[in-house]
Parts: C-alpha cells; structure tokens; sequence
C-alpha cells in the first residue's frame, strides 16, 4: 500500500500519545519506513524485471 500523496504528518505526529505510538512495532515511524522499502523495492523490481506485476507483457530470457 503506498503512501498517500495528501499524507498529513502534523496530524499522524499529534496522534502520537506515546513512544510506542511513534517507534513501537506498529508505530508511526515503523508504517512509514516499511512502506516506503515496499515502494522502492517495488519499483527496483519492475525496473529488473522490465514489466510490471500481473502484466501480460513478460521478457524473453
């Protein structure tokens, strides 16, 4: 799942009550790197591959 181009940092910070809401195993900062990663690994794989997922086109090895 990417992350929203109307993300509001501001807010998800000001929903943050404690620590654990920002850096526990759920928290803010742990959704926001593990999406990120996804979205460049992703993005590393079609590059690699030359097509993108569940695309018909497939390359020729």
């Amino acid at each position: 799942m990417p992350i929203p181009e109307k993300f509001d940092l501001q807010y998800e910070l000001a929903k943050c009550k404690t620590a654990d809401d920002l850096t526990g195993n759920n928290g803010l900062v742990q959704r926001l790197i593990g999406k990120m990663l996804e979205q460049m690994f992703r993005k590393e794989v079609d590059k690699y591959l030359s097509y993108k997922k569940h695309s018909s086109k497939r390359p020729s090895f």
